[in-house]
């Protein structure tokens, strides 16, 4: 009988179909853990991935949140498991650190942690333009949404301002 020699293997165990920009924001995540500056840390793993795999606007936009939320499930995963396998250390190696990254991207306004990876993501050769889905540049103008208003409201819903305001996202 001949023996079966084996070439190579395929592992499918950690393959999924998921959103696109969790995979650089979980990556981005453990790039800030011990770092002071988390956002440094964060923008050059977007800026790499970016670069290879351009991410949209709105993908972009989500990605301080989806950073702060992988380690926030880290973090409830590592206390967990510790009340499950108390005695081993592999459970809680990223416990401290990751308290800490939380407690220092807490401190930073989404708007800014927004307006920090946006610049990382803008360099030459990089589209950031209408041609991108998702893109800012591709939502309706002012005009536009002024025209569609008057076409779908009621005329009794008068805008109550002398400069009406193009509202884009909002956080709470």
């Amino acid at each position: 009988s001949n023996p079966i020699e084996v070439f190579s293997v395929i592992y499918f165990g950690d393959m999924n179909t998921g959103l696109t920009v969790a995979e650089p924001a979980v990556a981005a995540a453990y790039a800030t853990l011990g770092k002071d500056d988390a956002l440094s840390a964060a923008g050059s793993v977007l800026a790499g991935y970016h670069r290879r795999f351009p991410l949209n606007d709105d993908e972009i936009a989500v990605f301080f949140t989806l950073m702060a939320t992988r380690l926030a499930v880290s973090v409830i995963n590592s206390a967990h498991r510790k009340a499950l396998i108390p005695d081993d250390p592999y459970v809680t190696v990223s416990e401290a650190p990751a308290w800490a990254a939380l407690e220092r991207l807490a401190k930073i306004p989404v708007p800014q942690a927004d307006e920090r990876l946006f610049a990382a993501t803008t360099f030459p050769g990089t589209a950031r333009s209408a041609d991108r889905p998702g893109s800012r540049e591709s939502l309706p103008s002012l005009e536009q949404s002024l025209s569609s208003r008057r076409e779908f409201f009621a005329s009794n819903l008068s805008l109550s301002y002398d400069r009406p305001l193009k509202i884009v996202r909002g956080w709470m």
